[in-house]
């Protein structure tokens, strides 16, 4: 019993850390592709006008992993 007791309490543990891993990466992917988008939007229209690179990429799967880590860590 107390060795089920241990291994339930391993899993949770792992996938709390698991967890915090997806938000953190979440953040870094939606954090780096707002800035590519942020910088080339700035670099256009510094130039008078021109083309600018969305990144909708990284945004969506890093805010996806956020909010995946995010409900992992609830449960």
């Amino acid at each position: 019993m107390q060795q089920q007791a241990a291994m339930e309490a391993a899993s949770r543990q792992a996938k709390k850390s698991s967890a915090g891993t997806d938000m953190v990466l979440g953040l870094i992917l939606c954090v780096v592709g707002i800035a590519i988008t942020v910088g080339t939007y700035d670099s256009a229209s510094r130039s008078g006008g021109g083309t600018y690179f969305i990144a909708y990429g990284p945004i969506i799967y890093g805010a996806i992993r956020f909010f995946k880590g995010l409900v992992n860590l609830g449960s």
